[in-house]
């Protein structure tokens, strides 16, 4: 049997996480992994392109910790507010999501976070004032408050 090094196109339970090089059997490459483009081979080309994207990950983190302290100054605190469509019942015709946070926090305070940096510990999908953590970095964190009022 011969071994295959692949990339992973999404995380696979007990393989690996999406971008990560994996080595695993070829019949379970071929039959399963590629043929349901869960990977791709780890050309040299590929793994190039790899490695630069996690140089520019670790730049844009590195730059990110650096920046925390000022951005926790920036926005610890702050009120971020929404003003949505509801029912007569003053419930949310959806809810608020952490992309619309942080696109909110751009907008407003001109810095980006990752997506993954906002802990929502339940929907936002009610009017009223919600307190929400922003993960920052590593340990790096601050708190906001989500105004959700009636359009």
């Amino acid at each position: 049997m011969s071994i295959v090094t692949l990339i992973l196109s999404e995380s696979i339970k007990g393989l690996g996480q999406k971008g990560e090089v994996v080595k695993v059997k070829r019949g379970y490459a071929e039959n399963f992994l590629i043929r349901e483009k869960k990977a791709s081979i780890a050309t040299k080309l590929e793994l190039i392109k790899i490695k630069n994207v996690k140089i520019e990950e670790e730049k844009s983190k590195e730059e990110l910790r650096k920046n925390a302290d000022s951005i926790i100054k920036k926005v610890d605190g702050k009120t971020v507010k929404f003003e949505v469509a509801t029912s007569s019942k003053g419930k949310l015709y959806g809810s608020v999501t952490e992309n619309e946070i942080i696109a909110k926090l751009k907008e407003e305070y001109s810095f980006e976070l990752p997506s993954h940096s906002m802990i929502l510990t339940k929907s936002l999908k009610e009017i009223g004032d919600h307190e929400v953590e922003i993960n920052i970095i590593d340990d790096k964190k601050a708190k906001i408050i989500v105004s959700i009022v009636k359009k």
